[in-house]
């Protein structure tokens, strides 16, 4: 779509709207109708009601989306919660009604916790294990154009009143965001880290607890999660931050929830799945250097703990695919994915599914990979709930988006942090193999904190 000044959307959407009436039998559904909008920062858009849960969806090089509101939502938990959202997404998207050909297809937003159930613990009040939105405000771009889509329950096309409101309060969403203006760097918030969850020595204890397990045989990788606590003054506008993350970690995807006071956000390098029709594509991503250390790739490359950790995600991720595919491709070894301050050992998995799949039955099989849980994976995955004190919430968890064709993206939310009033808990975990050495490890959780420490202006 090509842009358009913003005073054409109000007419545009209110036509859209107006020149619609649903059957009776129908009235139960949505009308979602898209109009072209101007190109206006993404992190502003975000930033701009505060007030309503709301969703961004940013990966690097393709279109982006930002979420507004509730029009319908989709809660589940319990080990069944992917099935459940499944058969929920499927009765939404099938009541809703484009009001024009060719018009983008809808998406509900939303993503898991890592535990199958709620989190119970009042960090993570709020967010469900399993939440996904069709907002009632979508704002999409792409890199030349962009659009806002606006989703109403179908008996409110009967209320004029209604529908300038509606048409209204999208319109209001926009005001001021049309031209990006000169950034003004934020002061330096004063900051103090208060807690290291779980501190060293707990640290130390759950490493050698992890390894004792491997030497006994019973796991072959377990991924140890914690969180750093830091309290800021002032808490930086999450635009701020949210710009600051695509300065600092430009080629990740970025993502951000609001539930209440709550935000979680991100800057993810890693993807669990992306699929469209029966085509998919996931990744391994394990084994870390910080980057700055001298031969950095060569060490990395070269390095028999960081090849075998590697190596056991691979694995597992064949494992996963190879019943449902006859061509997988996968290379020979891997590469090397540099960020800003960290390299990762990096292999990309791609093939064609032998028959139709939906993109949450990938997800659940998927989730926990090797790289946030550990192998044998279901296992590790209980060994982790039982003995983590720390509840992980949604941290190293699937989120992004789903459609009515069962295609859709999820990354791994990584490289995150969950935004209270002015604490900021910073979430980051390393795998733990037989040769781990718990400082080492300790020091490469302290780089994988540093890309949201930095944005956030954190020490």
């Amino acid at each position: 779509m090509h842009s358009a000044s913003l005073s054409h959307l109000a007419p545009q959407l209110s036509r859209a709207l107006e020149g619609w009436r649903p059957p009776r039998a129908a009235e139960d559904g949505f009308a979602l109708v898209s109009v072209p909008a101007p190109l206006a920062p993404l992190e502003n858009v975000f930033a701009a009601q505060q007030s309503e849960p709301s969703f961004l969806w940013a990966p690097s090089g393709t279109t982006q989306f930002v979420g507004q509101g509730i029009a319908a939502e989709v809660i589940a938990n319990g080990e069944e919660r992917f099935a459940r959202v499944q058969e929920d997404v499927k009765s939404v998207l099938e009541r809703v009604k484009s009001l024009e050909d060719g018009a983008p297809s809808p998406r509900l937003f939303g993503g898991f916790s890592f535990d199958p159930e709620a989190p119970r613990g009042s960090l993570w009040e709020g967010f469900h294990a399993a939440h996904f939105v069709l907002p009632r405000m979508c704002y999409a771009q792409n890199h030349s154009s962009a659009w806002i889509s606006l989703c109403v329950r179908l008996v409110d096309l009967n209320e004029p009143a209604l529908i300038r409101q509606h048409v209204q309060r999208s319109i209001a969403w926009l005001e001021g965001l049309l031209a990006r203006r000169a950034s003004v760097p934020a002061a330096q918030p004063a900051s103090l880290r208060i807690a290291n969850v779980p501190d060293f020595e707990g640290w130390q204890r759950l490493v050698a607890s992890i390894k004792g397990e491997i030497d006994l045989g019973h796991f072959q990788k377990i991924v140890a999660a914690r969180r750093a606590v830091c309290r800021l003054d002032p808490m930086p506008a999450p635009n701020q931050v949210l710009e600051r993350l695509g300065q600092i970690a430009g080629d990740c995807t970025r993502f951000a929830v609001r539930r209440g006071e709550k935000l979680f956000l991100g800057a993810t390098p890693e993807w669990l799945i992306r699929k469209q029709g029966n085509q998919f594509q996931t990744e391994a991503l394990a084994g870390s250097r910080s980057s700055q250390e001298p031969n950095a790739e060569a060490e990395l490359l070269g390095s028999q703990k960081d090849l075998r950790e590697h190596a056991l995600v691979v694995e597992e991720l064949v494992r996963a695919f190879e019943p449902l595919t006859n061509d997988l491709g996968t290379p020979s070894g891997p590469t090397i994915r540099r960020l800003r301050d960290i390299l990762h050992l990096h292999t990309p998995v791609t093939g064609e599914l032998s028959e139709p799949t939906h993109v949450l039955d990938l997800v659940e099989r998927l989730h926990p990979t090797p790289a946030v849980g550990g192998a044998p994976r279901s296992s590790a995955h209980r060994w982790i709930l039982q003995h983590e004190t720390e509840e992980r919430g949604w941290y190293a968890s699937p989120v992004g988006w789903v459609d009515a064709a069962g295609d859709g993206e999820f990354v791994v939310a990584l490289r995150s942090a969950l935004l209270v009033g002015n604490m900021a808990h910073i979430f980051a975990g390393a795998g733990i193999v037989a040769e781990s050495d718990a400082a080492l490890e300790f020091r490469e959780t302290e780089l994988k904190l540093a890309a949201m420490t930095n944005a956030l202006g954190a020490k």
